[in-house]
């Protein structure tokens, strides 16, 4: 499930009031009860996760260890953790957020135990402290899992895990920016090698330009060439090199492999001594 970004960057981006009643800091139609009335509920084999806070993302977030079928609500605050509202529909849960706290969305978990959500982060997050935890609803049985703190991230990720990001300003610092294709690892500025076929492009369509320069560099470019060379006692050196031109990336040509002299008139004549079918390897 997708959720949009509008609620959590409103939130975050709004001025924050530590005095307000926390009852209106609460999702709505949730109602607060006394904190000594309240109960620690903490879910035992819960695991909640969440992927990196980067602006312009969508961010997974995740709780196993659930029973089929139980409502989870993903809740979040940009004051802290700490000893937060304790919430009678969920039978006086107290939450691990610090008032206000706000919900993203809820998920059904699957029939593996599972729930999770999917959040868009908007490109002009501000670059803040976001605190989560998610509740299962079990109306007085509900229970909480751990909380994430995590900052929201400044740049990309290296999400291929090749040591480079996909953007101009990258989030981990021991990346380096410029990937042009961050979902696939053997692409990436720096590669050396050349490759016969292209790599698909997320968008569709595919290219050849594996080291991310902007241009699909050719491995073999050259023209062959076997001309005497005009000398007392001409000679046939030869330029290998592809001997009816260049051929595009990924295609097969004949590829000139010598040059002999044979006399003609008295007059040196070279020729082409032998040749291969060579495909046009590209980076």
């Amino acid at each position: 499930m997708r959720v949009s970004a509008l609620l959590v960057l409103a939130a975050a981006c709004a001025p924050i009031d530590l005095d307000a009643p926390v009852e209106e800091a609460l999702p709505e139609g949730w109602d607060e009860v006394s904190a000594e009335l309240g109960r620690q509920g903490v879910g035992v084999g819960l695991q909640f996760s969440q992927g990196a806070l980067v602006p312009d993302t969508d961010v997974d977030f995740t709780v196993s260890g659930v029973a089929p079928g139980d409502l989870v609500r993903f809740l979040y605050s940009t004051t802290g953790t700490g000893a937060g509202p304790c919430v009678q529909q969920l039978g006086g849960l107290c939450l691990g957020l610090r008032s206000p706290v706000q919900q993203l969305d809820t998920a059904v978990a699957d029939a593996s135990g599972t729930a999770a959500i999917t959040f868009y982060l908007p490109a002009n997050a501000p670059q803040i402290f976001v605190f989560t935890q998610a509740v299962v609803d079990r109306g007085p049985a509900s229970v909480a899992t751990n909380t994430i703190t995590a900052p929201i991230l400044s740049g990309s990720l290296d999400n291929d895990g090749d040591g480079y990001c996909g953007g101009t300003v990258c989030a981990d610092p021991a990346t380096l920016p410029g990937d042009c294709h961050d979902g696939d690892p053997a692409v990436h500025p720096g590669v050396t090698g050349f490759h016969a076929q292209p790599y698909a492009l997320p968008g569709g369509g595919s290219s050849y330009d594996w080291d991310c320069d902007g241009v699909e560099r050719l491995e073999r470019p050259q023209e062959y060439d076997c001309t005497p060379n005009g000398g007392l006692f001409p000679t046939c050196p030869y330029t290998p090199g592809y001997t009816s031109g260049v051929p595009a990336c990924g295609d097969t040509a004949n590829w000139g492999a010598g040059c002999t002299e044979l006399p003609l008139l008295g007059l040196p004549f070279c020729t082409s001594t032998s040749g291969s079918q060579v495909t046009q390897r590209c980076r």
